[in-house]
C-alpha cells in the first residue's frame, strides 16, 4: 500500500531543492528502484547533459538545457531503440519536466516545483498502475463538472431558453477569469452572491444583469457596490437581459463555482469547460481541450521545432537574438476552423514563451533590444462557423494575452477583426489574413463529414473545386475537410508559408489519394511531415479517442527536411507520399488486373440483389419440412459477417433449366415474386428484372473458393481469409479467387499484403476495408520461382492445419489478438518470414521498411 501523502511530500522536497545534478538518483530512490540498479547506473553525482539514462524497461531519462522539451522529445524519438522500449520517457531541464507514458499514451508537463501534484504518474516505476479516476481532480475538471450540474438544473427551470443559458455560461466564465486577473477584485463575485442575493435565488438573475452590464458595458452606470470592485471594463461581449429563473439550488452551485481559484485554470481550457453543454453534437477535436503535447504534433514540426533550434543557436552565439525577435514579430498563425480556439491559444502561448526566453537571454548578456511585444495577439487569426465557439475563442485569447504579455493593457477588448464567425469556404483567406511580409502558418482540425454532406456543404465543395471540376476531376468521393487542404495549398503556393492539419485518415487511403493529392501537388506543394494514424485524445467530458493523422505541407520552392512519425518511431525521408510512406508514389483508381502477372484474378462474390433469395436457418428448415424436394435449390451462403463469425445462412440457387420445377413450390415462387417486385422498382438491368430467380453474378469454382471479406476488424493482425467448398455461395460482401492455389492464400494472408492493403485501400477509421482493384491488383509481388511458391504453399498449409486444430473457434476468435492460439501465431510468423524473404534476404526491421520496399517495387513494376 502506497502512502500517497508521504510520497507526495518526498517529491515536493526534491522539487524545492536547489540544483538538479542528483535529481534522478533521489527520484529513483523515492520510487523504490533497487539499490543494485542505482549502483549500475552510476548516477550518484548526477547525469550528463543530453545523455539518455535507461532504467531497465521502466524509464528513459534525459536532462537537457533545451528550453523546449517537446522539441527535445521529438529528437529523442529518432533513437529507435530507447524510447520505443521504455514504459515512461522523462525529460527535464532547469525549469520543467515532460514525461510520456507509452502504455496509456498520457503526457505530463509541469514545472519541477509542482511535480509532487502528479507523483502518481510514475506509479508504474513501482509496478503499479495509477487509477484512471481519482479524488484529486484538477481545478478545471471540477469546475467543468459543477458547470454541467448548474446548466442541467437551470435547463429544468428555463425550458426552451438553451441559447440564453449558453450565453450565461460564457459570460460567467469570462467573469471568473476576470476575477483571477484582478479585473474584478478577487473573490468579489463570491462575496456579492452570498451577501447581496436572496437564498431562494429569486433575485440572482437581476443581480447578474447588473454585474454583467458593469463588467461588459460601463461600470460607471452600475451600482456603487459593484462598480467599485471592477477595475476594467471588458468590451466586445454583447449580452441581452437574462430573464432567467434561479432557485436555491442553482444559486448554491453558482456560489460553489465562484469559490474556486480560477488562477489555476489555463485560458485554453475554456472550450472544454462548456463544450459538452454548448456543442454536444460536435465531434471534432477543435471543440475540446487538447493537450499541448498533442497540439505539438501539429505546431512542433511545422514551426516550433525550427524556432527552438534557432534559439539554441542564439545561446551559442551563432544567431542574433535581436534578429530572431524581429522574425517572431513577422509570424502569423491562422486556424480556419478554430472551434473554441485551443490551437490558437497554445500556439500563442508557446511563441510568447519563446519570446520571453529570448528576452531573458539578451538581458542576461546585456545585449540591447527594443523593449516591446513581438508576439502579438493581432497576428493570430481564426475562422469559425459556430458563433458561440468564436466568442469563446475571443475570450480565451484575451485572457491569454493578459497572462503572457508583460505590458500594461489599458483597454480590454475581445479581439474581433482577427477572429470571425464565418465558414472558411466562404472567406478569401489572403484578404482576411494577408501574408505579404509575413510567414503564415495555417493549423487546425477541419471538420470531417464523410460523403454524407448537406446541400450547403456540397455547394461549398463545388465552389472550392470549381476549376478542377471544369478540368474533369470528379470530387464526389472527397470528404468535406479536403476543402481546407485545397484552400491552404492555394494560400501557401509560391511562398514560405506552410500548413498542418489534424484530419481523418481517409485522406491518406483509398480513392482519396489519386483524386485529392495530384490537385494539391500541382500547386507546387509537398508533404513535409506526417503522423500516421493514431488515436487522438482530448479533454472533453466525453473523451472518445478519434482516429486521425497529422499532415504538414510546404512549398517545393522552400526545401525543408521531411519526417514521418509512425507509432513511437521517427523516420527521415527524401519524399513523403500521400500514404504517409517514403517516396512519391500515388496508386491510381483504375487497376483492372493484377500488376503482378503471377497473381490470379480476384473478383467480387455473387450479388443476390433481393433479400428474398436469402434464408435464415429457421426459414430454410421450415421450407424443407413442408417441401422436402426444395433442398436441391438451397445452398449455404456466406458474406463477410457469416464467414468471419461462423453464422449459418442459406440461399436459393436456381439454374434456368430448374426454374419451372422450383416455382412449382409455392414458398419458393413467393420469394421469387418478391425479388421480381423489388427489382422492378430498382435501377437494375432488364436482364436482372427478367430473371428474378438468379443472383446478379453466377460464379462457381471447379473445386473451392478463396474468400476475402471486404471489411474486417482493426484488432486483427492478419486478414481473415479462407477456403470454402464448391457448393458454398459467396456474396458480393466478399472478394473471391476461384480454385486459388495455396501459395496465393499465403500471399494474401501475409503481413506484407496486410500492410499494403491497409494503406492503399483505406478503411472505416482503422478497420481495413479491402478492395480488389486498389489493394490486390496493385500489390507488388516479386517474380516468384517454383521453389518459392512451394515454400509459401507449405507454410500456408501449416496455417490452415493450425486452424483445423481449433475447428470449434470462428475466424473472429482465431484472429482476435486476445484469443489467437499460439500455434496459429507461430504458423503465421513462419509464413511471414517465407513471404518476406522473397522481397529481400535480410529481415525487415520495421513496418515502415516493409512499406518502403513495396512502394519502391510498385514503382519499378509500373515503370518497367
Amino acid at each position: 500500500m502506497i502512502n500517497y501523502s508521504a510520497l507526495q511530500q518526498q517529491i515536493k522536497n526534491l522539487g524545492e531543492s536547489e540544483g538538479t545534478p542528483t535529481f534522478l538518483h533521489q527520484f529513483l530512490q523515492i520510487y523504490n528502484i533497487p539499490k543494485a540498479t542505482l549502483m549500475r547506473l552510476n548516477i550518484t553525482d548526477g547525469v550528463k547533459t543530453d545523455v539518455e539514462v535507461c532504467v531497465t524497461n521502466k524509464l528513459v531519462y534525459m536532462f537537457t538545457l533545451n528550453e523546449n522539451l517537446y522539441t527535445r522529445y521529438s529528437a529523442l524519438q529518432k533513437r529507435k531503440n530507447t524510447t520505443s522500449k521504455a514504459r515512461i520517457v522523462m525529460l527535464m531541464n532547469t525549469r520543467e519536466i515532460l514525461a510520456f507514458d507509452s502504455k496509456t499514451s498520457d503526457w505530463l508537463s509541469c514545472p519541477i516545483k509542482e511535480l509532487y501534484k502528479e507523483c502518481d504518474f510514475f506509479y508504474p516505476l513501482m509496478g503499479m498502475e495509477r487509477a484512471i479516476l481519482n479524488d484529486r481532480k484538477t481545478v478545471d475538471v471540477k469546475i467543468g463538472e459543477k458547470f454541467a450540474q448548474f446548466y442541467n438544473e437551470m435547463l429544468v427551470l428555463n425550458a426552451g431558453k438553451e441559447e440564453s443559458l449558453k450565453m450565461l455560461l460564457t459570460a460567467l466564465i469570462t467573469a471568473f477569469f476576470a476575477d483571477s486577473f484582478d479585473i474584478v477584485m478577487q473573490k468579489s463575485i463570491f462575496y456579492w452572491l452570498t451577501k447581496y442575493t436572496k437564498t431562494d435565488g429569486s433575485d440572482v438573475s437581476s443581480f447578474l444583469d447588473d454585474f454583467f452590464r458593469a463588467l461588459y458595458e460601463d461600470k460607471e452606470q452600475s451600482d456603487d457596490y459593484i462598480g467599485s470592485k471592477i477595475n476594467n471594463t471588458i468590451y466586445g461581449l454583447e449580452l441581452s437581459p437574462l430573464e432567467l429563473n434561479f432557485n436555491k439550488s442553482t444559486r448554491k452551485i453558482l456560489i460553489e463555482i465562484s469559490e474556486f481559484d480560477w488562477a489555476d485554470v489555463e485560458p485554453e481550457v475554456l472550450g472544454a469547460l462548456i463544450q459538452n453543454i454548448a456543442f454536444p453534437e460536435e465531434k471534432a477535436v477543435a471543440y475540446n481541450y487538447t493537450s499541448t503535447a498533442n497540439i505539438y504534433k501539429v505546431i512542433g514540426p511545422l514551426f516550433m521545432d525550427d524556432l527552438d533550434t534557432e534559439f539554441e543557436k542564439i545561446k551559442k552565439g551563432q544567431v542574433s537574438g535581436v534578429d530572431f525577435l524581429k522574425k517572431l514579430s513577422r509570424i502569423k498563425v491562422l486556424d480556419p476552423a478554430c472551434g473554441t480556439g485551443n490551437f490558437l491559444m497554445i500556439s500563442y502561448k508557446e511563441l510568447k514563451r519563446l519570446e520571453l526566453y529570448v528576452k531573458d537571454y539578451l538581458e542576461s548578456q546585456e545585449i540591447p533590444y527594443e523593449r516591446k511585444e513581438y508576439v502579438v495577439l493581432e497576428n493570430f487569426y481564426g475562422i469559425e462557423a459556430n458563433g458561440l465557439a468564436s466568442i469563446i475563442t475571443r475570450i480565451g485569447l484575451l485572457f491569454s494575452k493578459l497572462k503572457y504579455e508583460t505590458a500594461d493593457i489599458a483597454t480590454l477588448r475581445l479581439p474581433d477583426h482577427n477572429i470571425i464567425n464565418n465558414i472558411a469556404t466562404d472567406v478569401e483567406w489572403n484578404s482576411f489574413c494577408p501574408k505579404s511580409g509575413y510567414q503564415v502558418f495555417i493549423i487546425g482540425n477541419p471538420s470531417y463529414k464523410g460523403k454524407d454532406l448537406s446541400t450547403k456543404q456540397k455547394n461549398a465543395m463545388g465552389r472550392v473545386f470549381a476549376d478542377e471540376i471544369k478540368n474533369g476531376v470528379k470530387i464526389g468521393e472527397l470528404d468535406y475537410c479536403t476543402c481546407w487542404f485545397y484552400l491552404a495549398s492555394e494560400y501557401i503556393k509560391d511562398s514560405n508559408c506552410a500548413f498542418a492539419f489534424v484530419t481523418t485518415n481517409s485522406l491518406t487511403q483509398g480513392t482519396h489519394v489519386p483524386v485529392l493529392w495530384p490537385m494539391l501537388f500541382n500547386k507546387g506543394i509537398c508533404i513535409s511531415f506526417a503522423y500516421s494514424a493514431f488515436k487522438w485524445k482530448n479533454g472533453g467530458k466525453n473523451n472518445t479517442a478519434v482516429t486521425v493523422v497529422v499532415i504538414g505541407c510546404r512549398t517545393i520552392m522552400f526545401p525543408h527536411h521531411k519526417t514521418i512519425y509512425r507509432n513511437d518511431l521517427v523516420y527521415d525521408a527524401d519524399d513523403i507520399s500521400p500514404y504517409l510512406t517514403k517516396g512519391n508514389v500515388i496508386i491510381q483508381k483504375e487497376n483492372r488486373a493484377p500488376i503482378s502477372k503471377q497473381l490470379p484474378k480476384m473478383i467480387k462474390g455473387n450479388m443476390p440483389y433481393g433479400e428474398a433469395l436469402l434464408l435464415t436457418p429457421k426459414e430454410k428448415d421450415e421450407l424443407v419440412s413442408i417441401y422436402p424436394e426444395s433442398i436441391k435449390f438451397l445452398r449455404r451462403v456466406v458474406g463477410a459477417n457469416e464467414f468471419i463469425k461462423g453464422i449459418e445462412r442459406w440461399c436459393l440457387w436456381i439454374s434456368d433449366n430448374e426454374l419451372t420445377e422450383a416455382i412449382s413450390i409455392p414458398l419458393i415462387a413467393d420469394r421469387i415474386e418478391r425479388v421480381r417486385e423489388y427489382r422492378l422498382d430498382s435501377k437494375c438491368s432488364a436482364q436482372m428484372k427478367e430473371n428474378p430467380h438468379r443472383f446478379r453474378e453466377i460464379h462457381i469454382p471447379q473445386k473451392y473458393t478463396l474468400v476475402i471479406p471486404a471489411v474486417s476488424s482493426e484488432n486483427r493482425e492478419y486478414f481473415q481469409i479462407g477456403y470454402v467448398g464448391r457448393d458454398v455461395v459467396v456474396t458480393n460482401l466478399c472478394f473471391t479467387i476461384y480454385d486459388a492455389e495455396p501459395w496465393v492464400f499465403g500471399i494474401i494472408s501475409s503481413k506484407m499484403h496486410n500492410l499494403w492493403a491497409r494503406i492503399v485501400c483505406g478503411g472505416l477509421e482503422t478497420r481495413p476495408r479491402y478492395s480488389n482493384v486498389l489493394g490486390y491488383n496493385t500489390f507488388p509481388l516479386p517474380e516468384l520461382t517454383k521453389e518459392q511458391k512451394q515454400d509459401i504453399s507449405k507454410a500456408s498449409l501449416q496455417v490452415i492445419l493450425e486452424r483445423e486444430n481449433h475447428s470449434e473457434m470462428t475466424l473472429r476468435d482465431l484472429y482476435n489478438e486476445d484469443t489467437m492460439p499460439q500455434g496459429l501465431k507461430y504458423a503465421h510468423k513462419l509464413l511471414d518470414k517465407v513471404v518476406e524473404s522473397c522481397y529481400k534476404k535480410e529481415e525487415f526491421c520495421s513496418d515502415q521498411e516493409r512499406l518502403d520496399s513495396m512502394f519502391l517495387l510498385y514503382k519499378t513494376i509500373k515503370e518497367g
